[in-house]
């Protein structure tokens, strides 16, 4: 019922943003723009969209240094399979699918693995606020949606970093915050709560010293420069010219706008947010809402091939995913304090996590790492 509640919900704000994105448009003109797309400029926002992804790759495996080594081949392709799955889970559900997909790979606790993904949006929003507070600067340009989506978005991000970094920061004392607040919860239930918060918070180990911040945020600059040259490209493959100022702006508005509730790719309110903020530039709205459709076909179309690609080369399915989604995490106790390890599919076996009641003759290799 949960579910189908979230599915309703989003169809109905995507059905509404569509309205509002095609609201006054003149047809006639919007099938001519989209007849005289250059596609040698499609070809280049695909190439600069695939170098940005991969780069997100990289930045994500030295958010996991700390806690694990992993290839930047292996984040790459779980990146893209979390990236695929958004285009057909409401409400960024392929985040949980990449919570999964890396708990499984790098044999880490998935509370551990969902701190990473915690930790990687704090940086792309810390590169998003940078880049809004730039376009709206240079370009001049602050419509209301603007200002609504500035507001929220740097309302979210102010929050969030203060709850992150102190999370971060205060390991120890944030788990006996928590583990007081709960105390209503029996032990039973509160202390694989307190070993998921400390696995979760194991993967926000890349924020607690300013030299390991100060290399992420680093890496992230390039890897938005990818995407802001696949934006670039997309606006010249519908013959749109913009500032470097203007461009930032675009891709900060309709990138902070993706936090809001929303339906599979965000279908409606992204339209509606590059065309509202490409019209605040003066751009004409036919144009802007044709660049909107083709950019957001091309990255939806892209984003889900390379996604299927590696999906059928870790021999996934669909119900296997959501046999995964399905499993809920109870840490062994002696590693829960840590937020060490933990597999699901060991933490299922018999005797996982409860040496009093090992066998003495068993099989010990299905019992630990």
């Amino acid at each position: 019922m949960r579910k189908l509640i979230l599915w309703i919900v989003g169809i109905l704000l995507s059905v509404i943003f569509l309205w509002l994105a095609l609201r006054g448009i003149d047809f006639a003109q919007l099938r001519q723009h989209l007849a005289s797309i250059r596609f040698p400029f499609i070809i280049l926002a695909i190439i600069f969209m695939m170098l940005g992804m991969y780069l997100r790759g990289v930045r994500w495996k030295f958010i996991l240094r700390p806690t694990k080594d992993i290839s930047s081949w292996s984040c790459f392709s779980v990146l893209m399979i979390g990236f695929m799955a958004n285009n057909f889970l409401p409400f960024r559900g392929g985040e949980f699918i990449r919570m999964w997909l890396l708990s499984r790979k790098a044999k880490v606790s998935k509370s551990l693995s969902l701190g990473t993904i915690v930790a990687e949006r704090f940086f792309d929003m810390l590169v998003l606020v940078l880049i809004l507070v730039a376009g709206i600067v240079g370009s001049g340009a602050f419509p209301p949606v603007a200002q609504k989506v500035a507001y929220i978005g740097g309302g979210i991000f102010i929050v969030f970093s203060a709850l992150i970094l102190f999370s971060s920061r205060q390991k120890e004392r944030t788990v006996a915050l928590s583990e007081r607040f709960l105390f209503f919860l029996s032990p039973r239930w509160r202390k694989p709560l307190m070993g998921a918060l400390s696995g979760f918070l194991g993967g926000l180990e890349v924020l607690r010293t300013l030299p390991q911040i100060v290399t992420i945020a680093l890496l992230s600059f390039p890897a938005w420069a990818g995407g802001l040259l696949c934006f670039y490209f997309g606006l010249r493959a519908i013959n749109i010219s913009v500032t470097p100022w203007g461009l930032f702006f675009v891709k900060a508005i309709s990138n902070l706008g993706t936090m809001l509730p929303a339906a599979p790719a965000y279908i409606g309110h992204y339209e509606f947010l590059v065309k509202t903020s490409l019209v605040a530039l003066d751009k004409e709205a036919n144009a802007a809402l044709a660049f909107a459709l083709v950019y957001h076909t091309m990255w939806f179309l892209v984003l889900t091939a390379v996604g299927l690609y590696f999906f059928w080369k870790e021999h996934l399915s669909w119900a296997r995913l959501k046999r995964l989604s399905e499993v809920d995490e109870t840490p062994p106790r002696d590693r829960a304090a840590e937020g060490g390890p933990v597999d699901s599919e060991t933490a299922k076996q018999p005797g996982a996590g409860q040496a009093g009641h090992r066998r003495p003759h068993g099989n010990a290799a299905g019992l630990k790492r």
